[in-house]
């Protein structure tokens, strides 16, 4: 029982290890980071269903190199099932929201797919900027990342460009904080 509640132990881990991993770096923004959650959130439901059905889970190695050994356990799958069904919780409950695209973020990712109805037309005072929306989806642009596109087209197209520029700079992690700090300290030592 022991080596088998280690052995899902050792492999949720390395995925939440590996999620961690995918959330840090320097070009990250918050809309890549909000895929990346949904998409583990996801898998979660996805694995969830296959211990409840007592499916093996191709990604979880170790557990399934001792239920080859030992069998399956109904205790251990049991175990597992409310484990997933804790973690999909508390994932919820730290993201609260985050599988809900909102109309900003649709345009940010891609402009071209979202209607000129659709556009958040927030500013009343600011006449035109459907407008200027519709003759920016009718400018052509390369295939750039989100944040350059957005900056060669804020000159262009001010209005269009406003609420997505605000989005995309939001520091989406620590990472860029803790690298900096650690630079200083390794500035700082005899070495």
């Amino acid at each position: 029982m022991f080596q088998n509640r280690l052995a899902f132990l050792a492999d949720i881990f390395s995925h939440l290890n590996e999620l961690n991993r995918n959330l840090q770096g320097v070009n990250t923004n918050i809309l890549g980071l909000r895929e990346k959650i949904t998409a583990f959130i996801a898998k979660l439901k996805l694995w969830k269903t296959k211990i409840q059905l007592g499916q093996r889970v191709a990604v979880f190695p170790m557990v399934n190199k001792m239920n080859e050994t030992n069998g399956i356990n109904s205790i251990i799958q049991s175990e597992t099932f409310d484990h997933f069904n804790s973690l999909s919780e508390e994932f919820h409950c730290f993201f609260h929201g985050v599988q809900h695209d909102t109309p900003m973020m649709a345009l940010t990712r891609n402009p071209v797919r979202v209607s000129i109805e659709d556009f958040p037309n927030e500013q009343s005072e600011d006449e035109g900027i459907q407008e200027e929306f519709k003759v920016f989806r009718e400018a052509s642009f390369e295939d750039e990342s989100m944040e350059k596109l957005w900056g060669m087209e804020e000159k262009a197209y001010p209005k269009v460009a406003e609420k997505p520029l605000t989005l995309l700079p939001a520091f989406p992690s620590s990472y860029l904080c803790e690298s900096a700090f650690s630079s200083v300290v390794a500035v700082k030592t005899k070495a």
